[in-house]
């Protein structure tokens, strides 16, 4: 077992030492860098999020997937209080894995998705006894508006998928920024969106130094929109390194031989993470797929 510090002087209180029993990679190196600390981020003192030096880190004892900032121990820290980390050498950290590029996943994935989307559009997903129903943005996506404040968003939504649909990295931006901070919970609704479509996008691979303007802008404009932890997650999405249950959902699109209750099965496990950032993250992800296909649903209840 390694202790990530050297340790405290005499004069300095220990802090309480807690040890990390799964870890991602982004997590890892930012706990090396800060000597294994993680302290309380102001403002958010109940949050499963702490810092570790300049860097944001998701922490839970009971994890349900794993994420680049996520680092599992095997004691709750108390709220408000520093700690130090211990990392067993031979903790191999968790990292994103690549995304498909070749021409027939890529292909599949369009058409996977839009199965999935005719799923959902037709009723069919509730029909199912194993999953849960959308939430959010995520009721976009069966043609139904969202729940109060997210309705009153929808004409602002349905202007970005729309720029989706152009591919205008200008036009996608603008409408993009709008959207930021919009919604409740510790990642707001619109983050979530506009992330899940940053993702997409790369993994659908536009044009590399387009696409990776087009994020920096977003990034850019997300401080003055949002608050830190949702422009640390944000900035992932736009990445292409998130969530594994996002990551799991792209692998099933992907692959022709997964059967189409399995993909359900994943698009649901994504859908059950936090209040509603999962279908949020989802339906901004279908938008970058299917611009096209989410308009019409959109246009059902505009």
């Amino acid at each position: 077992m390694t202790t990530l510090a050297a340790p405290a002087a005499a004069s300095t209180p220990a802090l309480p030492v807690v040890r990390a029993t799964a870890i991602g990679d982004v997590a890892l190196a930012a706990l090396v860098r800060s000597g294994g600390r993680l302290d309380p981020i102001a403002g958010f003192g109940g949050a499963p999020y702490r810092r570790a030096g300049d860097h944001i880190v998701w922490i839970g004892v009971r994890v349900r997937t794993m994420h680049p900032r996520m680092v599992a121990l095997d004691a709750e820290p108390a709220p408000g209080r520093s700690v130090r980390v211990e990392v067993d050498e031979a903790l191999v950290p968790w990292r994103a894995p690549d995304l498909p590029v070749d021409a027939p996943s890529l292909a599949c994935m369009r058409e996977r998705a839009l199965t999935m989307l005719d799923a959902l559009a037709c009723g069919h997903w509730s029909e199912h006894p194993d999953v849960e129903p959308p939430r959010g943005f995520g009721l976009l996506l069966e043609g139904r508006r969202p729940p109060f404040p997210l309705d009153l968003a929808i004409a602002r939504v349905r202007r970005f998928v729309a720029a989706l649909a152009t591919g205008d990295p200008h036009l996608i931006t603008d409408h993009a920024i709008p959207l930021l901070g919009l919604g409740t919970g510790l990642t707001p609704s619109g983050d979530d969106l506009v992330g899940g479509a940053l993702f997409g996008r790369r993994l659908l691979q536009f044009d590399a130094a387009a696409t990776e303007a087009l994020a920096a802008r977003i990034l850019d404009a997300a401080p003055a929109r949002t608050h830190a932890i949702s422009v640390a997650l944000l900035s992932d999405l736009a990445a292409g390194r998130t969530y594994q249950r996002l990551h799991d959902v792209i692998a099933a699109l992907a692959d022709p031989a997964c059967p189409t209750d399995t993909v359900a099965s994943r698009m649901d496990a994504l859908g059950r993470i936090g209040h509603s950032s999962g279908w949020d993250m989802q339906a901004g992800l279908l938008a970058a797929i299917a611009p096209q296909r989410l308009l019409e649903l959109i246009d059902r209840i505009v």
